[in-house]
């Protein structure tokens, strides 16, 4: 019995990863002179280790103390306003004063051993009717602990630039992003809204541009996403390419065209997201070649994005990964695989969102969540 139980709890022991990334995180608050909080504030923020090259970690992370040092600051200055804005709300009768807020959160996008991606979110909160925030990307090389930037990202950041400026402005042009985007802009504002230092970050679908609120669309449409996946990628180098396995991140509303089974044709894959004003019920279209093939009964409060994945290597597959927020943020992520006979099959699922870092596919096939 204790062999048995021995080897159970082997099966399940995590590799050594050669980088590690660990998260810390320190927050504080503000009072004015009479004990009233008038600003509280959090920082998340990324340390690297590298076994092999802990120098290279040390690179990577006093590049991230910047980001720190600026966010030190930022709380510095803020909590000066925040003194004087509450001291003269005070003296102001039917005037409230409601306490400002601050935060600031990396996220891992991309980890293995040619590159190390973040975004780091900075939200903050002076009055009205909602906080403002704005997105950050940030890219290293493992092999040289660099910051990896547009011009540097390929061999011709000119033609690069061409190539995937036609990709974006095509995807844009298509029902989930129009949905999202303000009417008044053409192909050259998107590209030059898209293509600047610290809006893109390297995923494992691809590189990613994005638009904070307010850029290319209201506020409500959030922080807009755009995609270029790597097999349409024309002009990475080499040494940034992703060696993993086949991941792909959409958009609701858009189509994707992809061979799910192996047969030597490529599926037509759409998937959308509605939910009713009244009862904030989700109403769910998942089509492979304009029929319904997946079976949505599992799903409570489904995720706007969904992921194609390769599972494992060895097979022919491409499996359709489908999140669901759950009831009580209690999220779900569920495996579809699409067979040659047209219907689909419930592989299983994981307690965790795939986008989330603390999801991933080990090397031994094993999938992992929080």
């Amino acid at each position: 019995e204790d062999n048995e139980a021995n080897a159970e709890e082997q099966e399940f022991v995590l590799p050594e990863e050669k980088i590690v990334v660990s998260f810390q995180s320190e927050s504080g608050k503000v009072e004015a002179e009479d004990g009233t909080e008038v600003l509280d504030y959090k920082l998340t923020y990324p340390i690297v280790s590298m076994k092999e090259t802990p120098d290279i970690a040390d690179k990577i992370n006093k590049d991230i103390e910047n980001y720190i040092s600026t966010y030190h600051t930022a709380v510095d200055q803020m909590s000066e306003t925040a003194i004087a804005d509450y001291e003269f709300m005070k003296s102001e009768e039917g005037v409230d004063y409601y306490s400002y807020s601050m935060e600031a959160e990396f996220s891992l996008q991309r980890k293995d051993d040619a590159i190390i991606s973040f975004t780091m979110i900075d939200w903050n909160y002076t009055g009205g009717a909602h906080g403002n925030y704005g997105t950050t990307g940030i890219n290293y090389s493992v092999s040289s602990g660099d910051r990896i930037t547009l011009d540097t990202i390929s061999a011709d950041s000119q033609s690069f630039k061409e190539t995937t400026g036609e990709y974006l402005y095509q995807l844009s042009q298509t029902s989930g992003y129009q949905e999202r985007l303000f009417e008044e802009y053409d192909k050259q504002i998107l590209i030059e809204s898209l293509y600047m230092e610290g809006k893109w970050y390297l995923s494992n679908s691809g590189i990613v541009f994005f638009s904070d609120p307010y850029m290319l669309g209201p506020y409500a449409a959030g922080t807009i996403e755009f995609t270029v996946p790597y097999e349409e990628l024309v002009g990475l180098k080499q040494e940034f390419e992703y060696q993993g396995n086949y991941e792909r991140k959409a958009a609701q509303g858009n189509e994707i065209k992809k061979d799910l089974n192996g047969d030597g044709k490529e599926e037509i894959v759409f998937y959308d997201v509605n939910y009713t004003e009244d009862e904030y019920l989700a109403e769910v279209t998942f089509q492979v070649d304009g029929k319904e093939v997946v079976s949505t009964a599992v799903l409570e409060f489904p995720n706007e994005e969904y992921y194609l994945v390769d599972l494992d290597q060895d097979d022919k597959y491409i499996e359709i990964a489908i999140q669901d927020y759950g009831p009580s943020e209690d999220p779900v992520t569920y495996f579809f695989r699409y067979l040659e006979d047209g219907s689909s099959i419930l592989l299983g699922g994981i307690t965790d969102l795939w986008s989330f870092d603390t999801s991933r596919l080990l090397d031994n096939n094993l999938l992992i969540g929080r």
